[in-house]
């Protein structure tokens, strides 16, 4: 017994499981980075708003105003059948001067709430922001959180974040600087990937400045778990080679964060380097 237990505790990992752990990090978090930009708020607001008007009736759902919100919070089922299930506020306001930016949009949506018509399943249990406006300089700013679940099985969610399964919580910002784009993004993601079991990643205030660095954060530290439960962290350094170090161990772990800085209108907008497989 004695020897079979000496056995066991001197089997640790070797050199090479670590690089497969080291690799499977790596992996998941190039994912995460792709996943992200793919988060588009204005898919799941417009497809709240259009549900709402295609699917309800004058009595279905019973509206009420709550603090300048539209609000339901009863569940009901149309006379075509169609269920509102659970309860939700929506705002979305064309115009609107708050904390020194002068938004153009600002849309809001929170709830525990599925709507249900045939097939087809919208469902928002969370919160989610967009602002899209100009700061005091007059440069483009956008601003928001998805903070829950969301999913959406109509046909045009194909292929989209709304069609994944994914329990995420993400705040972001961007604003246009004369000499491009810098931004700062904090989130936490997970079941992003099937290949990979229980994988997760926690962006701990990163932040890009496409003038200081257009191949990796200039500050902010990357948590990443692969399917085994293992967590490391990676920070950055002023090298702008798009490779940072496991905090733990200094191992190198270099990442893609092109697709940051390669949009022109929205971060998520489509494109090769963030659609499905294009990782």
């Amino acid at each position: 017994m004695f020897f079979f237990l000496l056995y066991l505790v001197s089997c640790g990992p070797t050199e090479e499981s670590n690089a497969a752990i080291w690799q499977r990090m790596q992996l998941v978090g190039q994912r995460s980075i792709v996943q992200l930009l793919r988060v588009d708020p204005l898919l799941m607001h417009n497809a709240w708003t259009d549900s709402m008007a295609e699917y309800s009736d004058e009595n279905c759902p019973p509206m009420e105003e709550h603090n300048g919100m539209d609000l339901w919070r009863q569940s009901c089922t149309t006379e075509d059948g169609n269920q509102f299930l659970g309860w939700s506020l929506n705002l979305r306001i064309d115009h609107i001067y708050e904390d020194g930016i002068d938004w153009d949009v600002q849309d809001w949506l929170s709830g525990q709430a599925r709507i249900i018509a045939g097939d087809v399943e919208l469902s928002n249990y969370g919160d989610i922001l967009h602002q899209d406006g100009a700061g005091p300089s007059g440069r483009r700013v956008l601003s928001g959180l998805v903070f829950g679940n969301f999913s959406w099985t109509d046909p045009t969610a194909t292929n989209t974040w709304l069609s994944d399964d994914l329990s995420i919580e993400y705040e972001y910002r961007f604003a246009k600087e004369s000499t491009g784009w810098s931004s700062t993004v904090d989130a936490w993601l997970s079941n992003f990937d099937d290949s990979i079991h229980g994988e997760a990643v926690i962006w701990d205030g990163i932040e890009f400045d496409q003038a200081q660095c257009a191949r990796e954060p200039i500050g902010g530290t990357l948590w990443l778990r692969e399917g085994e439960g293992r967590w490391a962290t990676v920070q950055f350094d002023d090298m702008c080679d798009g490779c940072g170090f496991v905090t733990t161990t200094g191992t190198p772990m270099c990442f893609d964060f092109t697709m940051w800085f390669d949009w022109s209108e929205y971060p998520w907008e489509e494109r090769p380097s963030i659609a499905v497989g294009g990782e």
